[in-house]
């Protein structure tokens, strides 16, 4: 290869050098021009940008995935009377990450709190808004687990919180001797009953999501059996762009009712196996709570 002519412009954006675009001229063809030289510098602004914003967006995701991985409570805590399981799957699709949730905190006098949430977007500040939640939510448990009064007071102290973004959540207390289950819905979807009859979604009202004009939340009183399973999920195990909410609570039903065990860890497991496949979109928090025979 003969050359006539070699033009090299430094890649450089936002004051940062990432590189060199060279473009050569072959003797066999025309000279390069000075317009030439003016389209590869224009060429070579375009490249640089481009290259910038991929690496702009390639840290912000790194840097959301090691935010979340710290924001995300520890393995459950072991608390006799109960089996508890948790799961959690980043989305596949592209490198996005995002606001998902749970919790699971011991209570005084044998009950138990266990929550799941979700905040929108799937950004650094969707990670942060999950963590100032996650704490807010912990610090209400101290003053009162009912979980009504916990969506209530989240509820009237969004706006003083400033935070970005809005969230839906679910929280639960359990009363382990007797039972008893109390459950409240900031527009989440609703929790799943898994027992030896199959499984059945709890008929729970949702109040409008946290970061929404507020309104009354309604608290669900019920039991969990002995061997019963309570499945709360976040919209990423069961929505998808090629299957609505409706659909994937459906499958999500009849998926759990055709698991024969009463074991949480197997049965998340088998959940995921069968509904969140190899591409997700969205990222899943799931928790089963099995309460002891």
């Amino acid at each position: 290869l003969e050359l006539a002519g070699v033009v090299s412009v430094p890649l450089v954006a936002e004051g940062r050098a990432l590189g060199v675009l060279t473009v050569s001229a072959d003797r066999r063809r025309r000279p390069l021009t000075a317009a030439d030289v003016e389209l590869v510098e224009q060429l070579a602004l375009q490249v640089a940008l481009m290259m910038a914003k991929a690496q702009r967006y390639e840290l912000e995701a790194r840097t959301s995935h090691v935010l979340q991985a710290t924001l995300l409570p520890p393995p459950p805590p072991q608390v006799p009377g109960m089996r508890v399981a948790v799961r959690y799957l980043a989305a596949t699709h592209g490198v996005e990450i995002g606001g998902d949730f749970y919790d699971v905190a011991p209570l005084p006098g044998d009950h138990v709190a266990i929550a799941v949430g979700d905040v929108v977007g799937h950004d650094i500040t969707a990670a942060a808004t999950m963590g100032q939640l996650r704490s807010v939510y912990r610090a209400l448990l101290v003053e009162s687990p009912s979980p009504s009064a916990v969506v209530d007071r989240l509820q009237a102290s969004w706006p003083l919180l400033e935070l970005q973004r809005m969230a839906t959540a679910l929280f639960a207390t359990l009363d382990l001797p007797s039972g008893l289950l109390r459950i409240a819905s900031a527009g989440h979807p609703p929790p799943l009953l898994v027992t030896d009859a199959g499984a059945e979604f709890l008929p729970v009202q949702p109040s409008r999501m946290l970061g929404a004009p507020p309104s009354t939340p309604v608290e669900w009183c019920g039991v969990l059996p002995p061997g019963g399973t309570l499945v709360l999920f976040t919209d990423g195990l069961v929505e998808s762009r090629s299957t609505d909410i409706d659909a994937g609570l459906a499958r999500l039903r009849v998926a759990a009712g055709r698991i024969p065990t009463v074991d949480p860890d197997e049965l998340c497991d088998r959940l995921l196996t069968d509904l969140a496949g190899s591409h997700r979109a969205d990222d899943i928090a799931l928790l089963a709570l099995t309460r002891d025979r």
